[in-house]
């Protein structure tokens, strides 16, 4: 597809115009004026036009063919994240009964809570959910690799290396940001024109820049869960008997398996979505953009 010549908004993300020459972006930048957008052509036609390089020289750049494959591999990693979220809901509604129950006194929380039927059905699902839980790493993992290295997003827009952004994932306290980072910038180059903030320009439409708008609310649910879990782990031991100690025990337990759960399904669907729009953008043809901008 041969684009013309003409004044497009900026794909760096900057306010205003840059102007293409039918080959590559020139150096010519020009802020929009009030009363002359006839001269800045249609942000769609921008979408499928490459990123400015470093200094802004000018060229071309191509949108290699992540394949079937790639399709394959983000459906699947979609459908695990959305499968961890269902057991996660699973777990967390269980839980909320047990407590339901053992507040209205029939049952005593702490021999409800320690029951054969209850202990082995959240076994059940606590091995389902892992088992969901380490193959999303993994097929994550291959994912995000292949997006960071394979071409489809333009170096430009990519902080790390394709290393780091697998490596920044097991680095302590680096864990906490470097890997928000990571995805927005492959957000950010699969779905620009964007501003600085990875979030699609104002006249873009509602449904451009989709992923970069949940990724902040993943990563809170994700952070929030991980938060969660630890607090759920040191509230889970110890509980024996039927004295009040131990029924305070049951309660704050099943609270926080209630909490952690909530947080794993949000975190789980946000991320299914996330990687679900991702995917469909890296596989839309240059000038067919997968978010449409009316």
């Amino acid at each position: 597809m041969s684009v013309p010549a003409g004044w497009y908004p900026d794909p760096s993300g900057r306010p205003g115009s840059r102007y293409w020459d039918g080959a590559g972006w020139s150096d010519a930048v020009a802020q929009d004026l009030p009363g002359q957008p006839q001269q800045v052509a249609d942000a769609e036609t921008a979408y499928s036009l490459p990123p400015v390089t470093p200094g802004g020289v000018p060229g071309a750049f191509g949108h290699p063919d992540l394949g079937a494959g790639f399709r394959t591999l983000g459906r699947w990693l979609t459908g695990l994240l959305f499968s961890y979220a269902g057991v996660g809901a699973l777990v967390g509604l269980g839980a909320a009964i047990v407590l339901l129950i053992g507040r209205d006194g029939a049952v005593d929380i702490t021999s409800l809570q320690s029951s054969e039927v209850i202990v082995q059905v959240f076994a059940v699902l606590n091995v389902i959910g892992g088992i969901c839980n380490l193959a999303s790493i993994v097929l994550w993992l291959v994912w995000q690799h292949r997006l960071a290295s394979n071409g489809r997003v333009h170096p430009t827009y990519l902080r790390r290396s394709p290393g780091w952004h697998i490596g920044s994932w097991f680095i302590p306290i680096v864990s906490l940001w470097f890997p928000y980072q990571n995805v927005k910038d492959l957000a950010r180059g699969l779905m620009a024109p964007v501003d600085r903030w990875g979030v699609g320009l104002p006249d873009d439409g509602p449904e451009r820049g989709v992923a970069t708008r949940l990724l902040p609310w993943w990563w809170l649910a994700w952070l929030a869960s991980s938060v969660a879990a630890q607090i759920e782990s040191g509230t889970g031991g110890g509980v024996s008997g039927s004295s009040a100690g131990a029924s305070s025990l049951a309660v704050t337990s099943m609270s926080w398996v209630t909490v952690a759960s909530g947080l794993d399904v949000a975190s789980g669907v946000l991320a299914a979505l996330v990687v679900l729009a991702m995917t469909r953008a890296a596989l839309s043809p240059p000038g067919q953009p997968q978010f449409p901008t009316r």
